[in-house]
């Protein structure tokens, strides 16, 4: 039970106090400010790196998660949704191919955890929460679609200046989606 205690204060949910034992971690503004900072420039690098090295198969993934999320997000308990939501954002840092960034963000959980507990019990509707997800995951999708048509271009002008032009373009869009 203590050895459980200590790990608790060393994830930040416990603080102990001697001779009282251990009591939950309060939260302040402050530390709410602070986390969000912080995750929100992880995160920001994480979709930022996701748009140029995530590929279909990573975005689809993407996609389904939120698919299920709001699926799913009438009957599952808060618990569940909080651990899904964190899920989601955990694969944005996984298709960024940061494995530090990954590992930091990955460290971060426990009180991301307990802030979006507070976040999600404010949403009536959890669906509505859920929902929420995919803008994320269609400006992904818009700007992966931005960073291929650059590299295409790029690739296609070096290609004409080493080696002339064979045929024209048939489209820089690509194929819809």
């Amino acid at each position: 039970m203590r050895e459980a205690a200590r790990r608790l204060e060393r994830q930040g949910v416990l603080v102990a106090r001697p001779r009282h034992g251990f009591a939950v971690r309060t939260i302040s503004v402050q530390e709410i400010d602070d986390l969000f900072e912080v995750r929100l420039s992880l995160e920001m690098t994480s979709v930022e790196l996701a748009c140029r090295k995530a590929d279909d198969a990573g975005l689809a993934r993407l996609r389904a998660l939120v698919d299920a999320m709001v699926r799913d997000a009438p009957t599952q308990p808060q618990h569940v949704r909080i651990a899904t939501d964190l899920a989601f954002h955990t694969l944005i840092c996984e298709l960024s191919g940061n494995a530090h960034l990954h590992r930091i963000f990955s460290n971060t959980q426990t009180e991301m955890q307990m802030i979006i507990a507070l976040i999600d019990a404010v949403y009536h509707d959890p669906e509505t929460m859920a929902n929420t997800h995919y803008p994320i995951v269609d400006a992904s999708r818009v700007a992966m679609r931005e960073h291929l048509n650059d590299a295409w271009q790029q690739v296609r002008a070096l290609f004409v200046k080493q080696h002339g032009t064979i045929s024209p373009p048939t489209s820089m869009q690509g194929p819809a989606r």
